[in-house]
């Protein structure tokens, strides 16, 4: 068998996360020929920038397809990819499925499990371990799936996998920590912003958890500032339920080509990332790595969650206690914002190294 490894996103086309994060994983690895790449495309998406990305990278590297199903965030398309690597099981060594659905994932990998004998199989997840409290039924298959020689769960954040080892104590050497390699590989230095006021932004998705309802009301209220929404809605479902943003805060409706996002962010003075309750704060959160690479400042706040632990080692940027403690920026001028400048440069050189963090991926695949 080559020792070839095939990474797969069934969730590909589906709007924020899934579709940059694995593009940019792509650009990161593309020149390791033994790195194949699997991905669903959804036709009956009506959205120019998905193609136009799309289409770059397949410039610089070959991708495999498959059709996805009209939803493209459906569990049809794990089904899909499976039958794809049950038909090219001999052509791979490792299979490594990125950010997706661990229960669908471990239920078809039981009843199939016997094709796999000569491969190796990973999931990469994204979510801490509370689902299996809910469910005998699915805990019965990850345990299944944990028990077998050739598997592994790797977790975006050790706080994600302290909690996964916690859970499952027994199977502590089967989840493992890895730092992801899907940050965006930019070249931008930061636009100087000649405008006389301070310019804010929220970038990416627009969706819950991201405090945006404040972010609406205090921009309204406070002329002295700038604040911009660069970012689209997941569907006309989610656009309705935020019709209360003030539409001269948005950049644009639709999902974003991402030179265009890129290049729209660039200009701001500081990117907000205030992560409510709807968010875990476990997560790993990639918009600071596109700040990291424009050298801009984030807000967010200081709750303990991966994000601040990052921000307050570099001081990079700047933590607040809760709502009533956001106002009084330090203005791009300011020594203190200098300061941030500089230490963003040092985040971007200890942590956002594209060569270390390709050997580290070496040593597993």
């Amino acid at each position: 068998m080559a020792k070839k490894t095939l990474f797969i996103q069934p969730f590909y086309f589906y709007a924020g996360h899934y579709f940059q994060a694995f593009n940019n994983f792509i650009y990161n690895i593309r020149k390791i020929d033994r790195y194949d790449f699997l991905v669903s495309v959804n036709n009956d998406v009506n959205n120019k920038s998905f193609y136009i990305d799309f289409k770059k990278i397949l410039k610089l590297k070959k991708i495999y397809t498959f059709k996805s199903s009209k939803n493209s965030f459906s569990k049809i398309n794990i089904f899909k990819s499976f039958l794809y690597i049950i038909k090219n099981r001999n052509s791979y060594e490792n299979f490594f499925f990125y950010d997706c659905k661990i229960f669908t994932l471990t239920y078809l990998f039981f009843f199939t499990s016997y094709l796999f004998k000569s491969n190796n199989f990973y999931i990469y997840a994204h979510y801490g371990p509370e689902f299996l409290n809910k469910s005998i039924f699915k805990n019965f298959f990850l345990i299944n799936f944990l028990k077998k020689k050739n598997t592994k769960i790797f977790l975006r954040t050790k706080e994600l996998q302290k909690d996964w080892i916690n859970k499952l104590p027994i199977y502590k050497n089967k989840i493992k920590y890895l730092k992801s390699i899907d940050y965006p590989d930019l070249k931008y230095s930061k636009s100087i912003n000649r405008n006389k006021k301070i310019v804010f932004g929220c970038v990416g998705q627009i969706r819950n958890g991201k405090s945006l309802k404040f972010l609406n009301n205090f921009f309204k209220l406070n002329k002295k500032y700038q604040f911009k929404i660069i970012g689209s809605f997941a569907n006309d479902e989610v656009k309705n339920s935020f019709k209360f943003i003030d539409e001269k805060f948005l950049t644009n409706n639709k999902f974003l080509n991402y030179n265009k996002l890129v290049n729209t962010s660039k200009k701001l003075d500081y990117i907000v990332l205030l992560y409510d309750n709807f968010f875990d704060k476990r997560y790993e959160v990639s918009t600071l790595y596109l700040a990291i690479k424009l050298n801009i400042p984030v807000i967010c706040f200081d709750d303990g969650s991966w994000l601040s632990k990052k921000i307050k080692s570099y001081n990079c940027g700047l933590t607040i206690k809760n709502l009533s403690k956001f106002d009084n920026f330090p203005n791009r001028y300011s020594k203190k914002y200098k300061e941030l400048i500089k230490n963003l440069e040092k985040f971007n050189i200890s942590e956002l190294n594209i060569d270390l963090d390709i050997k580290r991926l070496k040593r597993l695949f």
